[in-house]
């Protein structure tokens, strides 16, 4: 009976909610579930693809345990595919960074270093969960919550290089890699550097990626910032 009593209540309640009430209680539950949102699409991601795990001791374990802050459990995996890297959080302390064999084989030591704090960047600050945050967004409010969630996106592609240049402390290191990247999907490194024209105006307030010139800029920025003692992560 007195269980009766409670669900009755708490129908009656929800029924009671005017559509202010029920936007911000929605709200606050998907923002409460956004950490599991995150671990499981990292872990769907993750399983649906062909990924070779790689031992404790490889020689990338041992460039990451330089980068990773203390109590980050973090695999790497190697897949097959034109250069390219990403971050998926599979746990509140625990996630994977995949590159592909084409990235190894263009990159140096010191520009996979680069690349690898900006992955790990992603995973620290949870990344992955903000960014599902970003998608929902856009797909409540179109065109408004496109163009947030857009933003949103590239501000975490230039704080996770910010963090990169502050960890390794070679910002030339990553600008280098980000150039020979791009330059596989161009295949002229001048034409990519910003020397040909870029989405501009109202088509990049839709893009969830910053255009090469813009990172190179802000990394340069960044790189002064560095010198002279006045940047903090």
């Amino acid at each position: 009976m007195i269980v009766y009593v409670l669900v009755t209540s708490g129908v009656l309640l929800l029924l009671s909610l005017e559509l202010r009430s029920w936007i911000l209680l929605l709200s606050s539950l998907a923002t409460a579930s956004l950490p599991l949102m995150g671990i499981l699409v990292g872990r769907m991601v993750l399983s649906t693809l062909r990924i070779s795990w790689l031992p404790h001791d490889h020689e990338l374990h041992r460039i990451l345990e330089g980068i990773a802050p203390p109590r980050w459990r973090v695999r790497l995996g190697i897949r097959p595919g034109p250069p390219d890297a990403f971050a998926a959080q599979v746990g509140v302390r625990s996630g994977a960074i995949v590159l592909t064999h084409g990235m190894l084989d263009l990159l140096s030591e010191e520009e996979l270093k680069a690349v690898l704090a900006h992955e790990m960047c992603h995973l620290v600050e949870h990344h992955p969960m903000i960014r599902i945050a970003a998608l929902a967004l856009s797909l409540m409010n179109i065109p408004v919550g496109t163009i947030m969630g857009a933003a949103l996106s590239r501000r975490l592609e230039y704080r996770a290089d910010e963090f990169s240049v502050f960890v390794t402390g070679r910002p030339h290191h990553l600008a280098s890699a980000l150039v020979k990247v791009a330059a596989t999907k161009t295949g002229n490194p001048f034409l990519v550097a910003g020397f040909t024209p870029s989405l501009r105006g109202i088509l990049g307030l839709f893009s969830w990626s910053p255009s090469l010139k813009s990172r190179l800029r802000r990394i340069e920025h960044v790189a002064r910032k560095l010198s002279t003692g006045t940047i903090s992560i």
